[in-house]
């Protein structure tokens, strides 16, 4: 019993030193620039790295109180479920950190592109309880994960 008690803490130990390394890489790579646009591509590409905390993709929106509504600001991640799979599987052979993901110019370029991030940014949501699950997590001050498979857009 003890056993699988420690093996439980160490684990846990193992992720949120994962964590931590995280925040400090991305504390790093966010004094490289005072662009807003490229300090959110750092902190989301962490958020979807495998050295972060491990999500398919990661958007951002942000509250836009003058007309009381959520604007879509930027989404990271792969388009459909066949460029998730080859992009992870790149990154794991490689085994490609974060200060790689993001040191890239292309890979910069390539979130202009992106069809989950032109999504993104075309989405504006009212602030109201009938908005769905989106707005009632700014409403009710919650974070909301999403842990299905990844679709196609």
């Amino acid at each position: 019993m003890d056993t699988i008690k420690d093996k439980n803490y160490q684990e846990e130990l193992y992720k949120v030193r994962d964590e931590l390394e995280m925040f400090y890489d991305i504390g790093n790579a966010m004094r490289t620039t005072l662009n807003l646009e490229e300090i959110l591509y750092v902190i989301l590409t962490a958020a979807t790295s495998h050295t972060g905390l491990s999500f398919n993709r990661s958007m951002l929106f942000l509250v836009n109180e003058k007309e009381n509504r959520l604007e879509g600001k930027m989404g990271i991640g792969p388009d459909s479920a066949e460029d998730a799979s080859t992009i992870w599987a790149h990154i794991e052979k490689n085994k490609i950190g974060l200060e790689e993901l993001i040191g890239v110019e292309t890979q910069f370029d390539h979130l202009k592109k992106s069809k989950l991030n032109q999504t993104i940014k075309s989405i504006k949501i009212p602030i109201r309880e009938d908005s769905g699950i989106i707005a009632l997590t700014v409403m009710e001050g919650m974070p909301y994960i999403i842990n299905t498979s990844i679709k196609n857009l």
